[in-house]
């Protein structure tokens, strides 16, 4: 899994609070969750979660790396939605308010 895709994993278990959850918003089984993680806090090199069986908490480092994560992310969603939309033909309707006369001379019927 490449490391943008661990970073949106590790934003939607900080705000789901759940890893389970997580991994099924974004379509991933519990062993992927798991070592996408893994994957990061190698990265890293610091523990991101305090797990336990029934619940986990975020390290110190986790909290500071989430803010700063959360920020990178939504300018990196701004930036490819603003590339996808210079592509695009326009579309919809258009509606043109003009004088009878400049209608009947110059627009097309």
């Amino acid at each position: 899994m490449e490391y943008i895709e661990n970073l949106r994993l590790f934003r939607a278990i900080v705000e789901v609070k759940n890893f389970r959850r997580a991994g099924e918003m974004m379509d991933f089984s519990p062993s992927v969750v798991s070592r996408s993680i893994a994957s990061l806090e190698e990265r890293l090199g610091t523990r991101l979660f305090h797990r336990s069986t029934r619940q986990f908490s975020l390290t110190e480092a986790a909290e500071r790396f989430y803010e700063g994560c959360c920020r990178k992310l939504d300018d990196l969603d701004y930036l490819e939605t603003n590339a996808a939309g210079h592509g695009r033909l326009p579309g919809g309707v258009l509606r043109l308010v003009a004088h009878t006369t400049a209608a009947l001379t110059w627009l097309p019927r």
